[in-house]
């Protein structure tokens, strides 16, 4: 039989076009015609979860692997712990892969610079977009000019090169001093801000240095940021110096996709290093999400880490030929193994759970009533301590708790599954009331039942505990609101204002869900931070549901005293609270070069209109927070009283337990009605509170107590003191200041384990007009109460049983307030003219 002319050719063309169409129809992700332009009209046009910052006239960039978002509107952004960031106009708003709904929201391209102790983001003036795209490549420009206060000047341009077939995209920024005047001190980059916290790095400085990526894990995508730039010696920045005329350039690529070994693979191929499949095989009985981390043992660098779903039974990995560490976290299980990579090899590690038990836990008083509190769980070698399930990363984008040993109890009891093994469990509630210890065993066949009993050992009439310095999740926290409140209750704490960093967070609505609201009573304010300026809290606020910053005020300005004026305009009656005033350079002493030996000079701009100085921050007094308590007994010489406060400053729980420091308030209102914030507030400006870790201290002269003046002849003076605590808050001194000078040291003699430290009605000479300051000392570590052992293995960077109270001030020559020793006068100098001395956290 003959068929026409070319039927075979025909035929073959007509096979081509059916499979062209199968696979276009079945997978319609895996072809895009064509890449393109749009500017936005509004947002419905935006693809859904790519970007809340979008405004119309913003341009979104569609292909094959890509779709890209950038801003053309001026637009400060917060970054996502909340911080003051840069202008959004020229730069990258949103970023994903083409396929389904994802969270694209990223902020990249801002220029940042590094002068005189300042981060500064320059805002581009110009921005040049393609109307059409050509072969899925996209060019973009933008650029900006900048005169720093001393007349030096800049000019910048930033090329965006979009390959949308291909899911990257190549940027480089030209810095050029374009002024008379030479740089120095000069650092240059551009803002990567992945508005998400969950990523890897396997950079080291000195066994990757080649490996300068970071990889994030977000919601159903993958982002890579590739920094291809020198990098600086350690305390150092680049350029560095910048002769006029003189240019410097900075290249990053930043990649996407929905596979994270085929980004891998990108990401290798561009740094030219080799590597390997491997393969880690996962415990099938495991249940839930679970994360694996994967490092190099030499470096410990992480060289993979990803929450897998509850399904997964294995992951591939791409790797460079070594030997590593494989870490499953099963929650609470933690199991290790140890992978070898080598090219041509079975690359293949596997993790196996241990055995479990079952634990009931308890929490009682001696009555038999269920009481709040939190157990903590460590192991005896060779059994691990678990690792209870934190919040999702991927899910929430934000910090997740790296330490979680503890739990909180229900009235009805508390059922954990944990590992076989030995371990020691704690149980307490704060420094008021009892701890219960216990070493235990877990069975796999023999379920334990575990009683722990908690009461309140220590009274305290006349005060309510305040922690005025907290976080969430919400700004750079890594806890919820529901753990938040849960902690603060089973730490004792009667009272809390919640603060995170530039936002209002409103925590009563939880609390009710709860039904907690007899436990423990909730302010709302805010930390307002600005970078390499200030961090302060605002209290109390207002919560404003449609507010950006739900009633936060705008965290920029070019001077503290604009901020301070901002928050007094906004809410007159608030209180200013300075935090961490010599925290490196979140302290606002340092940052703006209060002199640290006695307050003689500080910067020009510095603005005296706060209300009270966070002393204590933390639970280390012998850190930071000694040289601040310096700072504090100086102003005070110099006629310029702030009444200090302790707070935690509480990011997460285990290891930054919240209510470590506290501030205890002078407070007389019924204890079964609701909390009183407003007699709270005026007893803390008024100076009616003192700051502790623990300890409690009743203190006297005459009948003048915290804050109030003793008139007096000049002779001798009436003192009275008692410290109390719980029976393992040790106590070793107290001394009493005068004027910012040690006085008088009591040495603390009663046994350990009683409640009443020391007890003592003195009879002290006084001849001049003085300010009198109690201490308290411990030095005892409050592990494992707290788990912050010291870093340095020394006293000086642990966690201790201490307490400072504000002043009693004494009148002896009759005119009714206390002269202080010092001149009131501060010197104001410039900025440049004399450096202050950089304390670090």
């Amino acid at each position: 039989m003959r068929l026409f002319p070319g039927y075979k050719k025909g035929l073959f063309k007509g096979l081509a076009l059916l499979i062209f169409l199968f696979i276009f129809v079945s997978f319609p992700g895996l072809y895009c015609q064509e890449s393109k332009t749009l500017i936005l009209s509004s947002r419905a046009e935006l693809p859904t979860g790519l970007s809340r910052f979008a405004r119309p006239g913003d341009i979104l960039l569609s292909g094959p692997r890509l779709k890209i978002l950038f801003s053309t509107s001026p637009k400060t952004i917060m970054t996502h712990s909340r911080y003051a960031g840069g202008d959004a106009r020229g730069t990258i708003i949103g970023l994903a892969p083409p396929e389904g709904e994802v969270e694209g929201q990223v902020h990249i391209g801002s220029p940042t610079i590094r002068y005189q102790n300042r981060t500064i983001y320059i805002a581009y003036t110009d921005f040049k977009f393609p109307k059409k795209i050509e072969r899925h490549l996209a060019q973009l420009q933008a650029s900006a000019s900048f005169i720093s206060p001393d007349g030096k000047k800049l000019a910048i341009k930033t090329t965006y090169a979009v390959y949308l077939d291909e899911g990257r995209v190549e940027i480089s920024s030209v810095l050029t001093n374009t002024g008379q005047q030479a740089w120095s001190g000069l650092g240059y980059s551009l803002l990567f801000d992945a508005m998400h916290n969950y990523y890897f790095s396997p950079f080291h400085n000195l066994y990757h240095r080649n490996l300068n990526f970071r990889l994030y894990q977000k919601k159903r995508h993958y982002l890579a940021w590739i920094n291809l730039n020198p990098v600086p010696a350690a305390s150092s920045v680049l350029p560095d110096r910048l002769a006029p005329g003189e240019s410097f350039t900075v290249n990053y690529i930043l990649l996407t996709d929905t596979q994270v070994n085929r980004l891998l693979e990108k990401i290798y191929t561009l740094l030219k290093v080799p590597v390997s499949l491997a393969r880690i095989e996962l415990p099938a009985e495991s249940s839930g999400w679970k994360e694996i981390m994967v490092s190099h043992i030499l470096s410990g660098s992480a060289f993979y880490r990803a929450i897998l779903e509850d399904s997964a039974t294995s992951a591939e990995i791409l790797l460079p030929e070594g030997l590593y560490r494989v870490r499953g976290h099963f929650y609470p299980e933690v199991v290790e193994s140890v992978l070898a990579v080598e090219k041509g090899k079975e690359n293949k590690a596997r993790l196996r759970l241990p055995l479990s038990g079952q634990v009931n836990i308890r929490l009682l008083d001696s009555q038999g009533q269920p009481v709040p509190g939190k157990v903590t769980f460590i192991g005896l070698q060779p059994t691990r301590t678990p690792y209870f399930r934190p919040e999702n990363p991927v899910e929430t984008g934000r910090g997740f708790e790296s330490i979680k040993n503890s739990c909180f109890p229900p009235p009805e009891g508390l059922e954990l599954n944990l590992p076989v093994g030995t371990y020691l469990v704690w149980a307490s509630r704060g420094p008021e009331y009892s701890c219960d210890q216990r070493v235990i065993e877990v069975l796999a066949d023999s379920p334990l039942d575990l009683t722990l009993k908690i009461d309140r050992i220590v009274e305290k009439p006349g005060l309510i505990s305040l922690d005025p310095h907290l976080h969430t999740i919400n700004s750079d926290g890594t806890v919820n609101i529901d753990s938040r409140l849960l902690a603060l209750i089973a730490e004792g704490v009667e009272a809390a204002i919640a603060t995170d960093h530039n936002i209002v967070t409103d925590y009563l609505p939880v609390l009710k869900r709860l039904g907690l609201e007899k436990e423990i009573a909730i302010l709302p304010g805010t930390e307002v931070t600005v970078p390499d300026m200030i961090h302060f809290n605002l209290y109390p606020l207002e919560y404003r549901e449609k507010e950006e910053r739900k009633g936060a005020i705008e965290p920029v300005a070019d001077k503290v005293g604009d901020l301070f004026m901002a928050s007094r305009k906004k809410y007159p009656q608030a209180i200013i609270q300075v935090n961490h005033p010599r925290a490196g350079t979140l302290g606002y002493f340092n940052n703006y070069q209060l002199d640290p030996t006695e307050a003689a000079f500080v910067n020009e701009t510095f603005d005296f209109g706060f209300d009270l100085v966070e002393v204590l921050n933390g639970a280390a007094p012998l850190s930071s927070n000694a040289v601040a308590l310096k700072d504090w007994l100086h102003l005070l010489n110099r006629g310029r009283y702030y009444p200090l406060v302790g707070s935690s400053d509480s990011h997460t729980i285990d290891g930054g337990e919240p209510g470590y420091a506290r501030t205890y308030v002078f407070y007389d209102k019924p204890r079964n009605g609701p909390v009183d914030f407003e007699a709270i507030l005026r007893a803390l400006k008024s100076g009616k509170c003192f700051a502790s870790t623990g300890p409690l201290i009743d203190f006297k002269i005459n009948d003048a107590t915290l804050g109030e003046t003793a008139s007096i002849k000049p002779g001798m003076v009436n003192l009275k003191l008692k410290v109390w605590g719980a029976p393992w808050i040790q106590v070793d001194e107290v001394r009493l200041i005068f004027n910012g000078h040690p006085h008088l040291v009591l040495p603390v003699k009663e046994k350990t384990g009683s409640i009443v430290k020391l007890e003592e009605a003195l009879a002290i000479e006084i001849k001049e007009d003085v300010a009198v300051v109690a201490e308290v000392i411990g030095r005892r570590s409050l592990y494992p109460l707290l788990q912050q052992p010291s870093e340095s293995g020394k006293l000086r960077d642990a966690v201790l049983p201490y307490a400072i109270k504000n002043p009693i001030f004494i009148d002896t020559d009759g005119n009714g307030r206390y002269d202080h020793p010092w001149p009131e006068k501060i010197e104001e100098i410039r900025a440049t003219s004399r450096r202050g001395r950089i304390i670090s956290r």
